[in-house]
């Protein structure tokens, strides 16, 4: 398996455990994390070398860029809102944001829309971090603010490649992040 393949799979399994531990929470907050592990599962079929991943790896990525990351963004930054306690609301975030990303990304091949989604979702989650003040919201936040300097830079460690690094910064990021949405204040 290489490492890419490895590394998503770890994604995956670290979002559907996050699923699972919060059944009972935001909905919102489990439907992006359902669209990103959606990509990271087609990312394992994709990275083992199965063609057919290809173009729905990259379709559900753009979508977890451009609509996952932001709902994740807003629902911890708001967690009363709308689209964190609303299942249809969760979902309109995301088939909306989605297509509004696949068309101007994926189509019309503007990736700035991408780095703007990136960018909302960070101040978002920045901005969470500072209104609930919690430390595990803080670390998992660090790490997936991390994501983007590794995707910036395209620099590898420990002789991983960036988007090994990058999957597993998403893990954690998540992960304590998730763990952290059950603590926050309304």
């Amino acid at each position: 398996m290489t490492a890419e393949g490895l590394t998503d799979l770890i994604l995956a399994l670290a979002c559907a455990g996050l699923i699972w531990r919060l059944r009972g929470g935001s909905p919102g907050l489990r439907v992006a994390l359902a669209i990103i592990g959606t990509a990271a599962l087609l990312g394992v079929a994709r990275f083992e070398g199965l063609a057919w991943a290809i173009g729905p790896h990259r379709f559900a990525v753009t979508v977890a860029s451009t609509a996952a990351m932001p709902l994740l963004g807003w629902v911890l930054c708001w967690p009363g809102s709308l689209p964190a306690t609303q299942p249809r609301a969760a979902a309109i975030a995301i088939v909306f944001g989605g297509a509004l990303g696949v068309l101007l990304a994926g189509l019309a091949g503007l990736q700035f829309w991408v780095l703007l989604c990136h960018a909302m979702a960070a101040a978002w989650l920045m901005y969470a971090v500072w209104r609930h003040r919690a430390a595990t919201l803080a670390a998992g936040v660090g790490l997936l603010l991390l994501v983007g300097m590794v995707q910036a830079t395209g620099i590898g460690l420990a002789g991983l490649p960036p988007t090994a690094i990058v999957h597993l910064l998403l893990a954690g990021g998540l992960a304590l992040a998730g763990l952290a949405s059950d603590r926050l204040r309304h």
